[in-house]
C-alpha cells in the first residue's frame, strides 16, 4: 500500500506522462500477481560519544569507524537468513550535539574567624561530533525451491544488525505482523 501511495505521489508531483504511469501501474500489478517476495527492514545507526566520565562528561569521542562493514541478518526460529546485499560502509558527515554535565566548584573565604569553603554546582554545556549512518535490507520470504522461510510454527523474527563491536535486535512478534494486515 505504501509503494502504490508513494507511486501515485511521484506521478501527480513529477507530472509524469500516461506512458509512465501506466509503467509503474503494470510493475505494481506484476508485483501483487507474485505476491509478497521480500521484506525489508530500514534502520538508523547513532554513534554517540561516552558520556562514563566524572559528572556525565565524554570520555570517549565518537568515531564513523563504526559504520563501516554493517551487516544485517534476521532470525527466524533458529535459523539465520542473509539479506540480498548487506548495507556495508554506511555514509556519514558528522553532526553537533550538546551535553550537559554538572561541576563543583569551590569559593574560600577568610574571615577573623577562619577559613570557609562555599561549594556550588554549574552546569556546563559540552559539544560533540556524533554520527549517523541509515540502511536498508531486504530479505527474501522464500528459499530458492520455493519453501516459505516464515513457518506456522515461528512465533519472532528478529532483524539483527551488527556495527563495529556492537550488535543490535530488533524483534517481532509475528502475531502483530499479522494482525496489522487485518
Amino acid at each position: 500500500m505504501l509503494q502504490a501511495y508513494m507511486a501515485g505521489y511521484r506521478a501527480r508531483h513529477e507530472y509524469l506522462g500516461e506512458d509512465e504511469v501506466k509503467k509503474i501501474k503494470d510493475q505494481a500489478t506484476t508485483n501483487m500477481a507474485n505476491g509478497r517476495q521480500h521484506i525489508y527492514f530500514s534502520g538508523v545507526i547513532n554513534i554517540l560519544p561516552s558520556f562514563g566520565g566524572f559528572g556525565g562528561r565524554i570520555d570517549h569521542p565518537s568515531t564513523p569507524e563504526e559504520l563501516k562493514g554493517v551487516r544485517v541478518v534476521l532470525k527466524v526460529g533458529d535459523r539465520i537468513y542473509q539479506p540480498k546485499s548487506q548495507p556495508g560502509d554506511l555514509s556519514s558527515r558528522p553532526r553537533i550535539g550538546e551535553n550537559e554535565h554538572v561541576d563543583t566548584e569551590t569559593s574560600t573565604t577568610f574571615s577573623p574567624f577562619g577559613q570557609f569553603n562555599s561549594y556550588y554546582n554549574v552546569i556546563r554545556t559540552q559539544k560533540y561530533d556524533y554520527y549517523q549512518g541509515v540502511f536498508q535490507v531486504a530479505f527474501d520470504l522464500f528459499d530458492s525451491d520455493g519453501t516459505p522461510r516464515v513457518r506456522p510454527t515461528d512465533k519472532r523474527i528478529t532483524a539483527i544488525v551488527i556495527y563495529g563491536p556492537n550488535e543490535r535486535n530488533a524483534d517481532y512478534d509475528l502475531s502483530d505482523i499479522l494482525a496489522a494486515r487485518k
